[in-house]
């Protein structure tokens, strides 16, 4: 018997194939540690679509850099009730191409994992709430 969680990851996996080039998905793998992502070229905006409340909610997702090299970032939702805005901050490097930061909005905060392309075009990340573990679809594409 398939369960609500399982049947969103199906219909999730086969938006991202429709959203995404199917190279990324080969690409999620990590190659040699870079943990300085502040030099890589992630910086600007992706166009975005993430799973919330059930759906896919198009937006964009853009990153920046301070003169300290932390990594930072903000996003829009375009909801059908209008523009929701949030926050991307205390981004970190985990793997070679590999970033999590946490996220803030109107509706809670919690953690973003995100793997970007080898040429840092677009990215597939999970994001999940301060009480959940990051699961439900987050990806952006230039």
């Amino acid at each position: 018997m398939m369960n609500f969680k399982t049947a969103a990851i199906g219909v999730s996996l086969s938006l991202i194939g429709s959203i995404l080039p199917s190279r990324i998905l080969a690409q999620d793998l990590p190659t040699a540690p870079d943990r300085n992502l502040s030099t890589a070229k992630i910086f600007g905006a992706y166009q975005s679509q993430i799973w919330s409340g059930g759906s896919f909610i198009s937006g964009t997702t853009e990153f920046v850099t301070a003169r300290d090299g932390a990594v930072s970032g903000m996003y829009i939702l375009n909801e059908p009730t209008g523009a929701a805005t949030g926050t991307l901050s205390q981004c970190k490097p985990m793997r070679s191409r590999v970033m999590q930061c946490v996220w803030i909005d109107r509706y809670g905060t919690g953690n973003l994992e995100m793997t970007f392309s080898e040429n840092f075009t677009n990215f597939v990340g999970y994001w999940g709430t301060d009480r959940s573990k990051p699961e439900y679809v987050w990806v952006g594409a230039r």
